[in-house]
């Protein structure tokens, strides 16, 4: 029994995995600073991948790594550094890969007032 002609198998899509220096799951970052580092690591299965930060919906943050092979995947690392506002400020760290299959991943991060210094008895 002969079959017809091989189908071309088509390739699963793996969306990019955004790994952060921080753990979000743990409640959030808590800082005094006016800014804050946020770093990590995206990984694609290849094709260009641009990543970028917005923090309370604004980009602050963009970068795109060089195609890869298609075989190896391609990993970019990153350190943005983000303007914060007093109290809780929205992260949204996205990655896209083609332009079809982006991740993203959230975390707030809290800004708190500088301590004052402590006021001298005369």
């Amino acid at each position: 029994m002969q079959s017809g002609p091989a189908q071309p198998v088509e390739a699963r899509r793996v969306l990019p995995v955004i790994s952060l220096d921080v753990n979000p799951d743990q409640g959030g970052v808590v800082t005094a600073g006016e800014r804050f580092t946020l770093s990590g690591s995206v990984t694609g299965a290849g094709e260009v991948l641009d990543f970028y930060v917005l923090v309370n919906d604004q980009k602050v943050h963009l970068q795109t790594a060089a195609a890869g092979n298609g075989k190896d995947p391609v990993k970019l690392k990153f350190a943005a550094d983000l303007p914060l506002e007093l109290g809780d400020n929205s992260v949204t760290a996205v990655a896209w890969e083609g332009r079809e299959l982006a991740s993203r991943r959230e975390l707030v991060i809290h800004r708190r007032p500088a301590p004052r210094p402590p006021v001298r008895a005369e």
